[in-house]
């Protein structure tokens, strides 16, 4: 079992994301947060024998924007996991308007990092939710230092945000082909929060069987792509006999967020739309955080119904296009390299 922990470093932002659910401070986490933080975690799973890897998720904000924080974050959990014997898997989420080639070329040395840039698809698609905080655009810069870190770091995660107004087939497959044509072999799509009605959600359903077809033309002419979540579904139930879509997210069993001031939350979302609701306590007293449990996924109660079939079925369609290609075993094995 994977024990998470979303680790807010800053508050501040140099974009103005009209999407954003994240509000902005002028705060940055402080060290001895942190080291609370690392307390947090080594009595949160001591206390449980089920507990094989560490996954510390950093966030923000904007985590470049802060760079001494991030590399103390992640020597500081890396430790941790080393004493307790754990796999520890990090991520980092940026919005690449910021290269700074040393941190890059730091964070793509660790094992099983993952490095994700928020970029949304082509630049129109971009540019219309996607502003620096004085209103100009902030695709060009995106673009150009996104090259620069998949030259460094080419196993880097797009993540694209797809609003209603661009879930229709011209988009979806202007989106997966420039970011493919920019050096992405590893994507993710997702919805966003609270703007979405039920004929949209199928719609984008039947859009990521698009999205197979397109990836299983690169990966027949091996040029192998991971689109996710399809791709870490298919490698965990493969690999580990795990059905992801079964799971759940474990907020506030084993998934914490932990704000900058220290305070714990299940998980972003529950943090920026529920606050006090969902409050948990403080990594400064670990022994008094709340139990918390959702019976299931709090971005369900914000799509509303979602069937898990639908992404179930699609799954099956994957594998069975690989299959039927012949290929599957070979992008397995692909993905088993690959995917963090």
């Amino acid at each position: 079992m994977e024990f998470v922990v979303q680790l807010m470093l800053t508050k501040r932002c140099n974009l103005d994301c009209d999407y954003c659910y994240v509000k902005k401070e002028n705060k940055d986490i402080k060290e001895e947060v942190i080291e609370a933080s690392l307390n947090f975690t080594k009595e949160r799973i001591s206390k449980s024998e089920d507990i094989t890897s560490l996954h510390l998720s950093l966030t923000g904000g904007e985590p470049f924007l802060v760079p001494g924080i991030l590399r103390k974050s992640l020597d500081s959990f890396l430790d941790l996991s080393k004493d307790l014997g754990l796999t520890f898997q990090p991520s980092i989420q940026t919005n690449s308007t910021i290269f700074d080639e040393d941190l890059v070329k730091y964070v793509s040395q660790i094992p099983k990092l993952s490095l994700n840039i928020s970029i949304d698809g082509y630049k129109a698609m971009h540019d219309n939710h996607r502003k620096f905080c004085n209103g100009n655009p902030s695709y060009e810069i995106v673009e150009k230092n996104t090259k620069k870190i998949l030259k460094i770091f080419p196993m880097t995660q797009s993540t694209t945000v797809l609003c209603p107004e661009y879930i229709n087939i011209l988009s979806i497959k202007r989106a997966f082909n420039n970011l493919f044509k920019m050096g992405f072999r590893n994507m993710k799509f997702g919805l966003l929060q609270k703007r979405h009605d039920a004929h949209s959600l199928k719609a984008y359903f039947d859009l990521e069987r698009k999205l197979i077809d397109m990836a299983i033309n690169k990966i027949i002419n091996g040029e192998f792509v991971s689109i996710l979540p399809l791709s870490k579904n298919l490698f965990f139930n493969e690999t580990f006999g795990i059905n992801l879509s079964k799971i759940g997210c474990g907020a506030g069993r084993t998934t914490f967020l932990i704000d900058t001031d220290g305070k714990i939350y299940p998980c972003t979302i529950c943090r920026e739309y529920y606050r006090d609701k969902t409050l948990l306590g403080t990594v400064f007293f670990p022994s008094k955080v709340k139990h918390f449990h959702l019976k299931k996924c709090i971005i369900e109660f914000m799509f509303g119904s979602v069937n898990p079939s639908r992404q179930e079925n699609n799954l099956r369609y994957f594998i069975h296009r690989l299959k039927t290609e012949k290929i599957y075993d070979e992008y397995l094995s692909w993905l088993r390299r690959c995917i963090k």
